[in-house]
């Protein structure tokens, strides 16, 4: 199978980051796009429409309006995670449901597949919080790659997201030799 474009939803953790790189280089073998895709939600209770002031100073701006912007000033490190080799990498905010905006998008942008990171919760972590990963997988219309992170036996949040710190140098090391080819 090959790809053109590769959708990557990413929710900002060391999880994302790692899987946009796994993108970028799957996206090179098959000379395909990647399209980075963060979905923003206001907070349950609040109208979208509701006016913040986010610094002294600054304009006010709708609460989905700070969201989004907030959103995309964090992006970089995500594309350039699935730059790195040359990959042509786009990004996008969107704003709605998270599930049913990442389907939305793989459509709009007529992904051929997309590459999520999953950060593998378990038991009443899994129950209270569900799994993004999981409800896409089971209702999207286009095949979905999931890339499982392993926790460290010092993890005690037991997901993807251990890494407060960025990357160990190992891990460094192996992202760029993948990357790398």
């Amino acid at each position: 199978m090959e790809f053109q474009k590769i959708l990557v939803p990413v929710d900002f953790s060391t999880c994302s980051r790692l899987v946009a790189g796994q993108a970028g280089a799957l996206a090179r073998v098959h000379g395909a796009a990647v399209h980075l895709l963060n979905v923003v939600t206001p907070p349950a209770g609040l109208p979208a429409a509701l006016m913040v002031q986010p610094d002294p100073g600054t304009s006010p701006t709708t609460i989905t309006g700070y969201l989004v912007e907030a959103a995309q000033r964090r992006l970089d490190p995500y594309i350039e995670a699935a730059t790195a080799g040359g990959t042509r990498v786009t990004a996008q905010v969107a704003v709605g449901p998270i599930v049913e905006t990442i389907n939305r998008a793989a459509r709009d942008i007529g992904a051929d597949v997309m590459v999520m990171g999953t950060h593998g919760r378990k038991g009443l972590a899994r129950l209270a919080l569900g799994s993004v990963a999981e409800r896409v997988l089971r209702t999207a219309d286009v095949p979905v790659l999931m890339v499982r992170r392993t926790p460290r036996p010092e993890c005690e949040a037991e997901s993807c997201d251990w890494c407060p710190h960025g990357l160990s140098t190992e891990e460094d090391h192996t992202v760029a030799a993948e990357l790398d080819g």
